[in-house]
């Protein structure tokens, strides 16, 4: 008897413990239901809360057995990511030893773990038209390589020719251009020529490069045609121009004739509304690239709906005349026009005979008119700042010009001008058109100098960091330049051997496919205004201040007077 009622108080003991914590059987119970009251148990009853008893311990045990399965794959997860996080930094530890890397001077960040500190300086000091000269002082105080943090990633910014060497000729396969560019301008530009690494890269590069090289010997007509109305819409009288916004649309004139087979006609206001919406769409998605260049990893806190529709609005309009394009080659093949039946270069034309892939073609047409819509227009609107500024120069110029006359230069012609050569090269050393370039560490590797106390020591780089380089700062240090440095000095091309601390079109592998192009474009311009005005005299006595987007030019435009 004593027994059973043990038994009995047991079993109601654990009732009660059941119902006390509302679990019976899996299940939640109603604090309504009646308590356990009898003194004698049935034995069914008991049957029923052993069962019970069971059922909850067994379910409590597969859930305790795949809670501990679960702790002891992730446990296993965790050793080995650490397992292989030591032995990534063994290895990197031996591989900068074998080189004998030491660290670079590294930016103090007051918040050392996203490095925004130093961002949002250099934010301000783009907004404040100062950005160039805030880099300057950078390096002046840290030296030609330095490293710093931006949104947890390591950047290494270095204007050491050798390392730029190391990067850009010796270790290019290590360094990648696409995961800097792609994520911000992709939408717009698509993958081409200047978005891409790798095979594809080299394959788009195949593609366009043979067709501006051919564009530098053949394009001249075309351009001259395009100049005869720059000159019509300028002052006749030697009245004050800002000649930069009219230099702009000259060459977008002149590059969507030779990119896409007709002209936007900017200069005369004659843009069809087809046209005028591509150029509004172009400079709005141009305008959204900058900024998400310099939001980095924070664009997508700030959307931006004109670019997207911009994007989607010059996509549209390249589309259209990539249908144009087909039709125009189908009629052609069906003519079968006689080799003696000269045509003008057409890059897009010459793209459609090589693929019938659309989107490559549109990506490639947008790398390249990106690339050169308003380059050669800032570059001619700086070479005509400084001969406004420097009649010496000017006259100097003029000399070497009056060899031909009035004649309009040919390709040997322009190249056998000395003086314009300098010019040019002394232009783009000082005020380059894009002044910052990029790459990222596609795998470990390390730069030959820039580290330990005294700035010689190899510097180790691990897979994923940034590399930053500035041809505005590089351009004018004393080491590489003189002490005259910061001057506007022609003559010193005349002994100065062109080496890697000269950038204007970076070097090695992936130097502007269309360098010599551009070039020549420039040189025929700048003959040709001097050709058609007796005197390029300054009309604004401001100083030159930086207008940084994608390219740098004087934000106060180009005043000046030119006298018939």
């Amino acid at each position: 008897m004593c027994h059973i009622e043990s038994t009995r108080d047991r079993l109601q003991g654990i009732v009660i413990f059941l119902q006390y914590h509302s679990i019976c059987d899996g299940q939640y119970i109603s604090k309504q239901s009646a308590p356990v009251s009898a003194s004698i148990f049935s034995i069914g009853e008991i049957a029923r809360v052993s069962s019970t008893f069971y059922n909850f311990s067994a379910h409590n045990i597969m859930a305790s057995q795949a809670v501990n399965a679960v702790a002891c794959i992730i446990t296993a997860v965790i050793i080995y990511l650490l397992i292989n996080l030591i032995r990534i930094r063994q290895n990197r530890g031996r591989y900068a030893k074998e080189h004998n890397c030491q660290p670079a001077i590294h930016f103090p960040h007051q918040e050392p773990f996203l490095g925004l500190d130093l961002f949002w300086q250099l934010i301000k000091s783009t907004k404040d038209k100062r950005r160039m000269e805030s880099t300057k002082k950078l390096y002046d105080h840290y030296g030609l390589t330095w490293q710093s943090t931006s949104f947890g990633r390591e950047v290494i910014n270095t204007i050491d020719p050798e390392n730029i060497q190391s990067v850009m000729a010796q270790d290019f396969e290590s360094w990648g251009l696409a995961p800097l560019r792609y994520p911000a301008a992709g939408p717009f530009m698509g993958r081409g020529v200047f978005t891409s690494d790798g095979p594809f890269w080299q394959y788009a590069r195949a593609q366009v490069k043979p067709v501006l090289t051919r564009a530098q010997f053949t394009d001249y007509e075309r351009l001259e045609s395009h100049l005869q109305t720059f000159f019509q819409v300028l002052p006749k009288n030697g009245e004050d121009v800002d000649v930069l916004p009219l230099l702009e649309r000259l060459f977008t004139d002149t590059m969507t004739e030779f990119l896409l087979g007709d002209s936007v006609d900017t200069l005369l206001g004659n843009s069809s509304l087809d046209h005028q919406a591509f150029l509004d769409s172009f400079t709005a998605a141009a305008q959204g690239v900058g900024k998400r260049i310099l939001l980095g990893k924070l664009k997508f806190l700030f959307p931006d709906k004109k670019f997207k529709d911009a994007c989607h609005s010059i996509f549209k309009f390249i589309d259209g005349r990539i249908d144009q394009t087909f039709a125009y080659l189908q009629i052609q093949e069906v003519a079968k026009k006689s080799p003696e039946e000269k045509e003008p270069l057409v890059f897009i034309r010459e793209l459609a005979k090589q693929t019938k892939d659309r989107e490559l073609i549109a990506a490639q047409v947008l790398n390249v008119l990106n690339a050169a819509n308003d380059g050669a227009a800032i570059v001619i609107s700086h070479i005509v700042f400084f001969l406004s500024r420097y009649p010496e120069v000017q006259k100097k110029l003029r000399d070497e010009v009056s060899v031909i006359g009035d004649k309009k230069p040919d390709y040997e012609e322009l190249r056998n001008m000395k003086y314009l050569r300098y010019i040019i090269n002394e232009t783009l050393r000082l005020y380059p058109l894009v002044p910052t370039n990029g790459r990222i560490a596609l795998k470990d590797t390390f730069l030959p100098r820039g580290g330990g106390p005294d700035g010689r020591s190899p510097v180790f780089v691990k897979e994923g960091t940034h590399y930053s380089t500035n041809s505005y700062v590089l351009h004018r240090r004393e080491e590489f330049w003189g002490k005259d440095a910061e001057e506007f000095k022609p003559e010193r091309w005349e002994t100065h051997r062109q080496g890697w601390e000269y950038q204007a079109f970076g070097g090695g592998a992936r130097t502007c496919p269309g360098q010599a192009f551009v070039l020549s474009e420039i040189g025929y311009t700048v003959v040709r205004i001097l050709q058609q005005y007796k005197e390029i005299e300054s009309r604004d006595d401001r100083v030159w201040v930086e207008n940084l987007k994608l390219t740098m030019s004087n934000a106060h435009g180009v005043v000046i007077g030119l006298v018939p």
